[in-house]
């Protein structure tokens, strides 16, 4: 029997839930988390939302790809993926 998160990895748990559920809550958690002053804790947390941003990314991606309801709503998922790609790529590079 495959886990929860092995189902969401393979784009399995639906791309509402995924999304939504999984990727803008998360994020909003971490976003959260950032605003500690603590160093350390804001290096441990930078990793953990790295994994957690590749993560969900490729959950997205797959689940868009399954998704069997209307196109725009699988398109849209993609784009958005698309955007987080690009917008992360230019936040490295801009330090």
């Amino acid at each position: 029997m495959r886990s929860t998160i092995q189902k969401i990895w393979d784009g399995d748990a639906g791309l509402a839930f995924t999304y939504w559920g999984i990727g803008v809550v998360g994020n909003v958690v971490f976003s959260v988390l950032s605003l500690s002053q603590n160093d350390a804790f804001l290096i441990l947390i930078g990793f953990a939302a790295i994994v957690f941003w590749v993560f969900i990314s490729v959950s997205v991606w797959r689940a868009a790809t399954k998704y069997g309801g209307p196109k725009g709503w699988a398109n849209t998922a993609k784009v958005m993926v698309v955007l987080g790609v690009f917008g992360f790529l230019v936040g490295l590079m801009n330090g």
